[in-house]
């Protein structure tokens, strides 16, 4: 059963209900009111939740409770073909509510099938290779998923692990956590909703990325200014929030902007000291990276008792670091979090880039159009061109840009939402730079 659901968004072809329980599949998209689909950079499942009105017994006869899968299809308004499939499993009802007398109102929460199908298992397996290598084995051999690998270079040598007792979800995750670039970038595994696979990525390949509207900036203010020289379409911001922003304190207390770093290697007796540095070990890296026309939006010039911020060593932390464990005399294979000096050191500059990266965030809500495209994957791990108009007289002219929040942003969450007859996108978005210059031309010419 196809619904159409209005001139602005989405055709929803179906949502269908199965289970090994149930004699027939239940397509329940004609009473769906409305949707919403989450994605995020840091979690490779995505989740979301479904209501549908109840006038015909459905939630009696379905008996729903708590391990059906849903699967989703829809597509663009405007594009025949092309649909959009993803199968979740309903992990729990979120609520029922009774409208009136015959209709009940039910809230459905959904996890992608890939999640729920992982916790079902219990990885306890001897791996090696590289990061990306252990994760792709750990994906096809358990969960039968497709990894995409999008990254510069992982700097880890290769490594020999036993996965302690973890679902394959957890276990990729784990090993994620460890790999990082040459230059001390974090890498990713997320979820791709219009894609169905998994991508992993390193930090760097992903700023330094094209932005996807690069022809089609988003702009939040008046998008009528004289812009005849350049051939971008503006497309507008409905609404943005900039919540928990610039949060230094608390990367001072977990000893990342300057700290002294101790990793104990209890196998050689040695004491490995990393002092970190955000400005040099960080900051110098991503200048290096030379992305156009940007600067990095943590300041160097902070002093307090005539000593800059990054050279205060505001901590001392001390870790445990396991090694020897697969010390065979050739040397082919670390452990876990065995490394060297330089090593260590990428370990304290990825938690530090990982943390800098959300101090700066921002969320924009959009019409929704143009990021359902089963051709591509347009929402996490992709870089945007936002816009804002500087807070300044009409009268002057031409448009001048805020640069505090303008700029080039990576997407680390997106919230896909269905109601009604509209679609719309909420990303959630953060930036490690600043433009530096507030024309517009200049920066998107």
């Amino acid at each position: 059963m196809s619904q159409t659901k209005g001139k602005q968004g989405y055709v929803l072809e179906s949502v269908i209900i199965n289970s090994s329980r149930m004699l027939e599949p239940v397509d329940i998209a004609g009473v769906v009111s409305d949707m919403e689909i989450f994605e995020h950079i840091d979690l490779p499942y995505i989740t979301g939740q479904i209501a549908f009105i109840d006038t015909l017994r459905l939630y009696d006869r379905i008996d729903i409770q708590g391990a059906e899968f849903c699967t989703v299809t829809f597509r663009n308004s405007e594009a025949e073909g092309a649909y959009v499939e993803h199968r979740f499993v309903i992990d729990k009802i979120i609520t029922n509510k009774k409208a009136n007398e015959q209709t009940d109102l039910v809230m459905l929460h959904l996890v992608e099938d890939i999640l729920f199908l992982s916790n079902l298992k219990n990885v306890n397996k001897c791996y090696q290779g590289g990061p990306s290598e252990i994760i792709t084995k750990i994906a096809g051999e358990w969960l039968d998923y497709e990894v995409e690998e999008i990254y510069s270079d992982v700097f880890q040598k290769k490594m020999k692990i036993i996965v302690p007792n973890l679902t394959p979800v957890d276990a990729m995750t784990w090993i994620k956590n460890r790999g990082t670039t040459t230059e001390g970038f974090p890498t990713y595994l997320f979820s791709s909703f219009t894609q169905n696979k998994l991508v992993y990525a390193d930090l760097k390949t992903m700023i330094e990325a094209e932005p996807i509207n690069k022809t089609s900036p988003f702009i939040h203010g008046p998008t009528d200014h004289d812009l005849e020289k350049s051939s971008f379409k503006l497309v507008p911001i409905k609404e943005y929030s900039i919540e928990n922003a610039e949060d230094m304190y608390s990367l001072i207390a977990d000893g990342l902007i300057s700290a002294e770093h101790h990793f104990i290697d209890t196998h050689n007796f040695t004491d490995y000291a990393c002092n970190h540095n955000v400005i040099d070990d960080v900051i110098g890296n991503m200048i290096e990276s030379k992305i156009r026309n940007q600067e990095p939006a943590m300041a160097s010039d902070f002093i307090f008792n005539d000593v800059e911020l990054q050279n205060q060593k505001s901590r001392t932390i001390t870790q445990i670091s396991s090694a020897g464990a697969y010390d065979d005399g050739t040397n082919r294979y670390v452990s876990y979090d065995e490394d060297e000096d330089a090593g260590h050191k990428k370990k304290v500059a990825s938690r530090t880039l990982k943390k800098l990266l959300r101090k700066s965030p921002m969320t924009v809500r959009l019409d929704g159009m143009g990021f359902i495209n089963s051709e591509g994957h347009y929402t996490t791990g992709n870089v945007i061109r936002i816009l804002f108009s500087a807070n300044r007289p009409m009268a002057l002219g031409d448009l001048k840009l805020d640069l505090k929040k303008s700029g080039d942003y990576l997407i680390y969450g997106a919230k896909h939402s269905f109601a009604g007859n509209r679609y719309q996108i909420h990303l959630n978005c953060v930036k490690l730079t600043n433009y530096t210059d507030d024309n517009p031309l200049k920066v998107i010419g």
